[in-house]
């Protein structure tokens, strides 16, 4: 079986939460996702509303965590079928699906 590849989708800030979503190419036809964290500014939150899909091979996570204003060096990590996942937040694709005001991404 292929190794996973994890990628960073977008970030929203809608309806109170941050929402990231990543999507993981070549997972298997049942994967286990476990322990899926947000880390921002050198801080980490456990998830809290969780929506995944599967359509043939590609895995959608959409992980919803508290509101953020500031994000500063974020990742996203998760253990899927055994095998730790760390997804970095790229900020110059994170305003992809919008939601935002007054809010900063820092180097």
């Amino acid at each position: 079986m292929a190794t996973a590849s994890s990628v960073f989708k977008s970030l929203d800030n809608f309806n109170d939460k941050t929402t990231v979503i990543v999507e993981v190419d070549s997972v298997s036809s049942t994967p286990v996702l476990q322990d899926v964290v947000f880390h921002n500014a050198g801080k980490a939150y456990e998830c809290k509303e969780l929506k995944t899909t599967l359509v043939s091979s590609k895995f959608t996570i959409a992980a919803g965590f508290k509101k953020f204003k500031t994000f500063e060096n974020c990742y996203l990590t998760f253990m899927l079928n055994g095998q730790m996942q760390k997804v970095r937040i790229i900020p110059e694709n994170a305003f992809l699906l919008g939601g935002y005001k007054d809010v900063t991404f820092k180097k």
